[in-house]
């Protein structure tokens, strides 16, 4: 995803440690931090609360595949 990696980048203003790895068509993504190893539920309807660091996110992608298997 690249392409969306680029578009969060740019158009979002996303930190360039975050990494997407879902479509952004419905004006969110989850990003990846490749610094933390987080994961973050990014939408621009709550772009505030991800910019203050409270935006729900996983603290690990490991977590973050627990939880969305489940």
């Amino acid at each position: 995803m690249a392409g969306a990696t680029r578009f969060v980048h740019e158009v979002w203003s996303a930190q360039q440690e975050l990494v997407c790895f879902s479509s952004v068509e419905g004006e969110g993504a989850y990003l990846y931090s490749i610094q933390s190893e987080a994961v973050w539920d990014f939408s621009l309807a709550s772009s505030g609360d991800f910019a203050d660091g409270t935006a729900p996110n996983w603290p690990s992608f490991f977590a973050f595949m627990r939880w969305y298997l489940a």
